[in-house]
């Protein structure tokens, strides 16, 4: 004869009620006095205290029983959402950085099996179930209907992510060759523009040519009474220019058509933080200054130090 001792938790009214000890935590079953499906019962139960109506025979395996039908009902759930997802071929995405550090992405798929969590929006919690039975979700996620579509969903992830990183990489080279042509451009402008100092840095091949070089363009190219804009100008928009902010407007127009280095005339509100915590300023125009290299350098100027437009 073999006995097994299995916990229980009685409900203690009924057990009063039935007139049976409500602090009864154990029940002995002995295995060769129930019926095979009993034992299986006993088999399938993961060992933790079973809740019963009263501490007896009856009620354990009534219980068991309940337990294992609703057990059965959650995971032919969770086997029809996998085999549904196999079936439809549902997939998700996410966007993954072709290189470290990068803000170029590519897109990834992969196959959309059901999450277990708690966290999932379904009634019952899968967690359970899923890890006595994982076998058998196993046999869907990876039998070879599975395999065959991850390979298929791997070498379409493969070939995204090779045409994204050999996009990047052109456009890595890219603006490598147009950073070279810049500064070659801007090296032209120094030899034939730029002061005695800048060349004569060119000539000992100092490295430190290139800023020079850069800010002498852009002093060359201010247009009289601008000045470059800094961090410590306060710009803010001119929603309601009057005639003398247009006029001026007009007039720095007329000054960026006469150099291609000047661009994008544009009335602003400029004002600059005194000593004494007070801002002041007024309606000006702004300039952008394009170097040969790329570079860029705003400038402006009050409109009450504009000239009158020319006529």
């Amino acid at each position: 004869m073999v006995v097994l001792q299995v916990a229980i938790e009685p409900d203690r009214a009924a057990s009063i009620r039935a007139g049976l000890d409500p602090a009864t935590t154990t029940l002995e079953v002995d295995l060769d006095a129930i019926t095979q499906e009993e034992r299986d019962l006993l088999a399938d139960h993961d060992g933790r205290p079973v809740p019963v109506t009263t501490p007896t025979i009856e009620c354990l395996f009534e219980a068991l029983r309940t337990a294992a039908g609703e057990e059965l009902e959650v995971l032919t759930e969770i086997l029809a959402a996998h085999r549904a997802v196999l079936r439809e071929r549902r997939v998700k995405s996410w966007q993954q950085p072709v290189a470290a550090s990068d803000d170029e992405t590519f897109t990834v798929v992969q196959p959309d099996w059901p999450e277990y969590g708690r966290g999932a929006i379904r009634t019952r919690d899968w967690t359970p179930v899923v890890a006595k039975h994982r076998d058998k979700i196993h046999e869907i996620t990876h039998g070879d209907e599975a395999a065959g579509w991850t390979r298929e969903l791997e070498a379409i992830n493969k070939e995204v992510r090779e045409r994204a990183l050999n996009q990047w990489y052109e456009a890595d080279r890219a603006e490598d060759r147009a950073r070279e042509e810049g500064k070659a451009r801007l090296h032209e402008w120094a030899i034939e523009n730029g002061s005695e100092r800048v060349k004569l840095l060119i000539e000992e091949n100092m490295a430190t040519w290139y800023g020079l070089a850069e800010d002498e363009y852009f002093a060359d190219h201010t247009p009289a009474g601008f000045t470059p804009l800094t961090d410590d100008d306060d710009v803010r928009s001119l929603p309601v220019p009057d005639v003398p902010d247009i006029l001026a407007l007009r007039e720095a127009r007329r000054v960026a058509a006469t150099d291609d280095a000047l661009s994008e005339p544009h009335l602003v509100w400029i004002g600059s933080t005194s000593d004494t915590g007070e801002t002041a300023g007024g309606p000006a125009v702004r300039l952008a200054i394009t170097a040969p290299n790329s570079g860029r350098l705003l400038v402006w100027r009050y409109v009450a130090d504009q000239p009158e437009p020319q006529s």
